[in-house]
């Protein structure tokens, strides 16, 4: 009597481990890796008013202006929407291993592409934006939009 009292507790409580097993995942901050996207990826997105567009970033460089070194992005955006789309420039973020840097406008370009637009539906727009960076000397760059990245360098 006293083994089957003893083998009953003994697979209640294997039971309980059991039912308390936590199945879940947790992601530690050192292990999460985010997803970047690269050059000449589309990528989809939309807008509070329903808009829908994508935009792909078509080229990467470095420009060095008067006395400043900017690393410029060309992106193309495409409204694939029913709706008129509104975008800025500014909405682009920029990163040199991990510090944010600023949008520039270098003097002496030829292209400085658009800062805002408002483009109609099934129309596309070129732009190209740049960053500040005074430097060559830097391990990566990351532009964000929203919340897609892209690592460029």
């Amino acid at each position: 009597m006293k083994r089957l009292v003893c083998l009953f507790i003994t697979v209640i409580m294997c039971i309980g481990l059991v039912a308390c097993e936590d199945n879940s995942t947790t992601i530690h901050p050192s292990d999460y890796k985010p997803q970047y996207f690269g050059i000449g990826d589309v990528i989809p997105f939309s807008q509070e008013n329903g808009g829908e567009f994508t935009l792909t970033l078509t080229e990467s460089d470095d420009y060095c202006g008067y006395q400043t070194i900017y690393k410029y992005v060309d992106y193309e955006i495409i409204n694939t929407g029913n709706y008129d789309i509104e975008f800025w420039e500014s909405n682009f973020s920029c990163y040199m291993d991990g510090y944010s840097i600023s949008i520039g406008y270098p003097m002496s370009s030829d292209d400085l592409g658009a800062s805002y637009i408002t483009l109609p539906p099934n129309r596309k727009a070129k732009g190209r934006v740049y960053f500040t960076t005074n430097t060559y000397q830097y391990e990566n760059i990351e532009i964000e939009l929203y919340d897609a990245k892209w690592l460029i360098e």
